[in-house]
């Protein structure tokens, strides 16, 4: 919601931009023109005082060499100025025009009660039906536009999938027919981009689980969130980009395995440091509990990847102090160079 509310914005000031890099030409170019003349004028020149001083011609060369070398550069310089220029305008233009189609082409499929096939092949990749179960992969750009922000009130009354299906990893669908026992059906929906660990049984079934890297060092991480909350008594939380996975200083039934929350999602997509300041809001942790809040949250960035973050506690509006910042950070840090080794 976030994202499509900029992109209107900036396709509302397209006419503003492309006024500015106009006048940005202009300016460009005028002085393109002077240091043009510029250059003219100093070839005049040049002539002028070898024939005058024919025994300093040498120096004169030398100067005028110089001289003529630094318009030059300053020439070539502005050309490309202007070149940029016409090229962020045209950018800018073709950009808007492009976002401004695939925004109206969505939110008409949104707007929808129901979709029809056209619509169904412009969101969905690939739809593979087993004998018990579906799998749907939806086309990546379509998953990047449904993740950046919540359903509206059009979208929840679509008749062609469940409530929130795109927050679930797994649904199941029922195929009702008449005269004949009714079908189960558990739908995974695989996404571009998400790491998956596959497995097989001895029947030939394969299961696909999403993968976590930070999953690897589950043990490690409780342990390290234990020695914080026993040395600092800070209550900690470590989780991967979708739920927890470690925490100390809490009721871990209330946190372990949970799902975060969207507002720890955005935090964590920030790729900075969020510290609570009191008086501002208070992003709960999980989806089903604001009992605790974020009081500082630091990802955990692998070779430029997000794979999770750590959270200290708070259970009041307070100021998260330096030394919990420090601790947090520390963390972070430590627990990425254990996944780079």
């Amino acid at each position: 919601a976030d994202m499509i509310e900029k992109l209107n914005a900036d396709i509302a000031k397209e006419g503003d931009n492309v006024k500015e890099t106009e006048r940005s030409r202009e300016n460009l170019e005028e002085l393109l023109l002077e240091l043009q003349e510029e250059l003219k004028v100093t070839k005049r020149q040049r002539v002028r005082d070898i024939m005058k001083h024919p025994k300093q011609e040498a120096m004169l060369e030398k100067t005028y060499n110089e001289l003529e070398n630094d318009l030059v550069r300053r020439i070539a310089g502005t050309q490309n100025q202007i070149d940029m220029t016409v090229n962020r305008r045209n950018t800018t233009i073709r950009v808007n025009r492009a976002a401004k189609t695939a925004l109206e082409v969505f939110d008409d499929i949104l707007c929808k009660d129901k979709l029809d096939r056209n619509d169904l092949q412009l969101i969905i990749d690939r739809i593979k039906v087993y004998e018990d179960h579906v799998e749907i992969k939806m086309k990546s750009d379509i998953y990047s536009l449904l993740h950046c922000g919540t359903l509206t009130d059009a979208d929840e009354r679509n008749e062609n999938f469940e409530q929130d299906t795109a927050e679930k990893l797994q649904i199941r669908v029922v195929q009702h027919a008449e005269k004949q026992k009714n079908k189960v059906y558990d739908v995974n929906v695989i996404n571009d981009g998400d790491p998956l660990e596959i497995f097989t049984d001895r029947e030939g079934e394969v299961i696909f689980k999403k993968y976590s890297p930070i999953g690897e060092l589950n043990n490690f991480a409780a342990q390290y969130a234990e020695t914080l909350w026993r040395t600092c008594e800070l209550p900690v939380i470590i989780c991967d980009r979708d739920s927890v996975i470690a925490s100390a200083g809490v009721t871990k039934r209330d946190f372990t395995d949970k799902r975060v929350s969207a507002d720890t999602e955005k935090l964590i997509e920030a790729r900075t440091l969020y510290t609570h300041k009191a008086g501002s809001e208070c992003y709960p942790i999980v989806d089903d509990s604001d009992e605790k809040t974020v009081s500082c949250l630091m990802p955990i960035i692998t070779e430029g990847d997000i794979i999770g973050c750590v959270i200290s506690l708070a259970d009041s509006d307070r100021n998260a102090d330096d030394t919990e910042i420090k601790l947090i950070q520390t963390a972070a840090t430590f627990l990425s160079k254990q996944l780079e080794s």
